[in-house]
């Protein structure tokens, strides 16, 4: 069976190690993703510990990544042969290879000039974000969002997100290189703790 390197966790609140794993065998409606990169999410550290749900033991870990569709196994599926895409899905992301099954993962072709930090993070913070400002609209009396860890990649797509929207942001962040980039990057208001909060 052919193999492949993949971030292995064989017990929840434990780190996931470094391992020859099998290369997926593909089910019917499924498709094989050679991945680029993936991400190293707040989620993933949840679904480490086996908070928000629990995945069959033991599973490479991660949820969200970037690949080209290698294989695919069905008619349905064919469109997909030779795509790149961006995906989250619950497992198995921190691996050379992945199958995906579209009925039950979020999956999106995604262009060939867009970097890999922006293509491998195009599910979990693009949709947090517009849970953030959904919120915020669904939420009486409220005029802006306070955000901390403001310079993360989360971050910096609220800021930018709420710029373009005319909504108030609050950046706050713990170093003043992190409010510089904020700023660069057009944040209006940033406050520094420098570690105290």
């Amino acid at each position: 069976m052919a193999t492949q390197k993949a971030l292995v966790l064989r017990e929840y609140g434990t780190t996931p190690k470094l391992e020859d794993w099998p290369i997926p065998e593909l089910a019917a409606g499924q498709i094989l993703v050679e991945l680029e990169g993936s991400t190293v999410n707040p989620s993933d550290r949840f679904l480490i510990q086996g908070g928000y749900f629990k995945i069959p033991l033991p599973n490479p870990a991660g949820l969200e990544g970037v690949g080209r569709v290698i294989k695919v196994n069905g008619e349905n599926v064919g469109q997909w042969k030779d795509k790149r895409v961006s995906f989250c899905t619950h497992g198995g992301a921190w691996s050379q290879y992945i199958a995906l099954d579209p009925n039950v993962a979020i999956i999106f072709e995604i262009d060939g000039d867009v970097e890999l930090p922006s293509a491998a993070s195009g599910v979990v913070n693009p949709l947090t974000v517009i849970g953030m400002i959904h919120v915020l609209n669904a939420t009486n009396g409220k005029k802006g969002i306070i955000h901390t860890a403001a310079a993360s990649a989360l971050g910096r797509m609220l800021n930018k997100r709420c710029q373009r929207m005319g909504i108030p942001l609050l950046n706050i962040v713990r170093r003043e290189e992190q409010a510089q980039l904020l700023k660069k990057e057009g944040a209006k208001h940033v406050i520094i703790t420098k570690g105290n909060w």
